[in-house]
């Protein structure tokens, strides 16, 4: 079975959850990006290197999931209107 079309089922992850595991923070990004159709900016060399694991109910909101992010990787957030500006 191809373990592409295994995540797309409704029963991994949950439609509701968020999960990443060993993931880079750039495509953990993007994946907000998409999820909650706001705007994250940052410099690619600010968060090289840096992976993320863990989980999220989408029920949350995009800058409380930005803030547990940061806060565990030493990273600032700048919010604005759908936008969000990561900082080393």
């Amino acid at each position: 079975p191809d373990p592409a079309t295994v995540k797309k089922e409704k029963t991994t992850p949950a439609k509701n959850q968020l999960s990443f595991k060993q993931t880079p923070l750039e495509k953990v990004f993007k994946q907000l990006e998409k999820t909650y159709a706001v705007c994250i900016k940052y410099n690619k060399t600010d968060i090289s290197g840096i992976m993320f694991t863990g989980n999220f109910d989408t029920n949350e909101s995009c800058s409380s999931v930005l803030q547990v992010i940061a806060s565990l990787n030493n990273l600032e957030i700048i919010s604005g209107n759908q936008e969000f500006i990561i900082k080393k």
